[in-house]
């Protein structure tokens, strides 16, 4: 009985677990990409990020049903002076 309840727990969490990839242009070193990680784990529901500098990219993983809308996602990349190319969320 503890598995099945187990299983259905985290079953339950997964759901509500978003990841947004961004594509981005104009990080150029180490110091750009600690400046975005930085101010995205500023942001209340941020579970993890990773920010690839040589693929240009960012990932944020959001816990819960915290999540930010398309627009705030750009205007937190493109306060810090980067262009997003692509956004997409995955489940």
């Amino acid at each position: 009985m503890k598995n099945i309840i187990l299983t259905v727990l985290m079953f339950t969490n997964s759901t509500y677990a978003e990841t947004v990839q961004a594509k981005i242009s104009g990080m150029v070193c180490a110091f750009c990409a600690n400046g975005l990680e930085a101010k995205f784990n500023k942001v209340d529901g941020v579970k993890k990020i990773d920010i690839s500098l040589e693929k240009g990219s960012l990932s944020v993983e959001f816990a819960g049903k915290i999540k930010l809308s398309d627009e705030e996602l750009k205007e937190l990349i493109t306060s810090n002076g980067y262009e997003v190319r692509s956004l997409k969320r995955l489940k």
